[in-house]
């Protein structure tokens, strides 16, 4: 299925986490705060469903008490990378030279997806322009059907 990032845009969050779930390469960016427990829900679903996830803690690469190796940056991973979920209270704007350098480099993200509220049009508008669609406001679990 190809992507109309307008016709995204414009029906909500709810089309583009739908048009997400159908895409193989996952990665999930957060701080080791984020990195709870909980987090094996989300790994495990996505890796039942026979996704590739790849994890990004941003400012340390070692996650205790959970068994997940993680990457440093989004730069990092050497393989594609078609979906990302932010956790936690990112800086959404820190993550805007990673992103383009990301998509400078491969060109291979299609959806950002945000567990958290950003409320931040101009930056969802950013992200548009780099030709990805943004999640907002809807939370995975609610796609996947279960509770972290």
């Amino acid at each position: 299925m190809g992507i109309d990032l307008h016709t995204l845009r414009l029906t909500g969050g709810r089309a583009a986490a739908e048009w997400a779930m159908e895409q193989e390469n996952w990665a999930i960016i957060g701080t080791k705060q984020d990195f709870n427990q909980d987090i094996h829900k989300l790994t495990g679903a996505l890796r039942k469903l026979g996704r590739a996830v790849h994890m990004v803690c941003l400012r340390s690469t070692r996650l205790e008490n959970i068994d997940l190796n993680a990457h440093e940056t989004i730069e990092d991973i050497d393989s594609q990378v078609d979906v990302i979920i932010l956790l936690g209270d990112l800086d959404h704007w820190d993550l805007v030279s990673r992103i383009s350098q990301r998509m400078q480099w491969y060109g291979d993200i299609k959806i950002i997806w945000s567990q958290s509220e950003m409320n931040d049009e101009r930056w969802v508008s950013e992200m548009y322009d780099y030709g990805i669609a943004v999640v907002d406001n809807c939370p995975i679990e609610t796609i996947m059907g279960f509770q972290p």
